[in-house]
């Protein structure tokens, strides 16, 4: 007896029945209900403006296609300052882009290099990067030629008759061409990689550079707000902190003796180790013609106001009581 299955089982319940016993029962389909999608408007957060001139101003450059739009601009002047200060190297790089590759490493190698790519420079590294040899290794014996000079340094091939047997073995097995190609493939990449190398360390050094000298005006600007000073007199620091403004007065201090002296002197009283200047004669001086200046000014008023009592009294004043007036002074 062969044993039964559950599906046999299940075949025998559904034939031992009638068709006509069997009811179908039909379903209706569930009636869904569509939500109804609820339009959400966007409103969109309103921009708290720092500066209305500065955002008018960076609108009309925009407007005028003067200048790239900047995201989640709020008019803040310190924003659109470091926007233009990068627009000369943004351009640059966008003229550049448009240059054959040579030409481009040659222009990037002359801007990270800055005011030192001088004439010396600039032959060293065309010598270096740009001169390639330009060869035709589709010719059998320029390619010969060409791997028996690159072959020859090489500890292996040290012995002439080593190297000469290997390269005619290469013209016999017909890869001479298709080794000297590989060689001056792998050569070029091996240069093209030093090339960009040598132009990203200069860009990272002249990035660095310009940081740095970012973060020492911060520093100076911190400094110089810690001084009780009026706004007016720190105005004028930072101008003559201009490298402009200082070369020019430099230049004129240089031409004058007297002002060259004084430079001198208050050189004198640099301290290197704590890296000031020893003020405190200068501040001595001052402190002594304000305690004057102020002593004077008493006396003034002491005598403004014997004046006014005499007026007053219309009395006169005698001169034993006109000085007696600036005895406790």
């Amino acid at each position: 007896m062969k044993g039964s299955s559950i599906f046999d089982d299940l075949v025998d319940v559904v034939t031992d029945q009638p068709m006509e016993d069997i009811q179908i029962e039909e379903t209706q389909p569930e009636e869904v209900e569509l939500e109804q999608e609820v339009e959400t408007e966007v409103v969109e957060a309103e921009i708290e403006v720092e500066d209305e001139n500065v955002m008018s101003f960076y609108e009309y450059l925009k407007d005028n296609s003067l200048i790239d739009e900047i995201e989640g601009f709020t008019g803040s002047p310190e924003q659109l300052q470091e926007h233009l200060n990068r627009m000369p190297e943004t351009y640059l790089n966008a003229a550049i882009s448009t240059l054959h590759p040579d030409s481009q490493a040659l222009f990037d190698y002359v801007v990270a290099l800055g005011d030192k790519a001088d004439k010396n420079e600039l032959q060293k590294f065309f010598d270096s990067y740009l001169n390639v040899e330009e060869v035709d290794l589709t010719d059998e014996s320029v390619a010969y030629n060409y791997l028996e000079e690159k072959l020859k340094t090489k500890t292996e091939f040290k012995n002439t008759a080593r190297l000469i047997a290997y390269l005619d073995s290469l013209a016999e097995d017909g890869t001479l061409t298709e080794l000297a190609s590989e060689i001056k493939a792998e050569e070029d990449s091996t240069k093209d990689a030093a090339k960009k190398k040598e132009v990203e360390t200069l860009k990272q050094a002249k990035a660095a550079q310009e940081e740095a000298q970012v973060q020492f005006f911060n520093n100076i600007k911190s400094e110089l707000d810690s001084y009780d000073w009026k706004d007016a007199k720190k105005k004028e620091i930072l101008n003559n902190l201009d490298p402009n403004v200082a070369t020019r007065k430099n230049q004129l201090i240089a031409a004058s003796p007297k002002a060259l002296i004084q430079l001198a002197d208050i050189y004198a009283r640099f301290n290197e180790k704590t890296g000031e200047f020893d003020l405190s004669d200068y501040e001595i001086k001052a402190a002594s013609k304000k305690v004057q200046a102020d002593k004077e000014q008493k006396q003034k008023d002491k005598l403004t106001s014997y004046l006014n009592k005499s007026v007053k009294t219309k009395g006169t004043a005698t001169k034993e009581g006109f000085f007696n007036q600036f005895q406790q002074i």
